[in-house]
């Protein structure tokens, strides 16, 4: 099925949805966010759809979240360590892509959830990685989620 998972959420908020339907798509949303770490949807979403959660499926997310920071840094210090400037360079602009890419990922959940206190944060922290660089694309977005706001 090629739902996404904030949709097969609407979906399952949805008064219009038979109980059964409902079944299957909890599992098919709860095999998206296992399977992609999705820690703070998770959470976020457990208490509004009446599900429990379950702490240790949090803390194996959250586990592989300390796990590729840990490798990033380590990856960083490494390179700081071992390799010329160019190779420092492109492991900085990939460190640097990927938060940019987090923080616009979590202005729109933000969005989603009307979470004006994260959207709030969010905004701010885009601003200082964009000041240090990126694509025209992404700060054009950035615009338009302050324009939003």
């Amino acid at each position: 099925d090629s739902k996404l998972p904030v949709q097969k959420l609407f979906l399952l908020r949805s008064p219009d949805i038979e109980d059964i339907e409902k079944a299957s798509l909890k599992d098919e949303v709860l095999s998206l966010i296992k399977a992609d770490d999705m820690t703070e949807l998770y959470q976020t979403c457990s208490p509004k759809l009446g599900w429990e959660l379950d702490l240790s499926c949090v803390d194996a997310m959250n586990a592989k979240h300390a796990d590729e920071l840990k490798n990033l840094d380590d990856k960083i210090a490494d390179a700081e360590e071992n390799l010329g400037e160019s190779e420092r360079r492109r492991r900085w602009l990939w460190d640097r892509r990927w938060r940019r890419w987090l923080v616009l990922h979590t202005l729109r959940l933000g969005y989603f959830h009307l979470d004006f206190a994260l959207i709030s944060r969010n905004i701010d922290k885009a601003k200082n990685l964009f000041d240090e660089g990126g694509d025209w694309e992404r700060k054009n977005r950035l615009k338009v989620y302050e324009g939003l706001y």
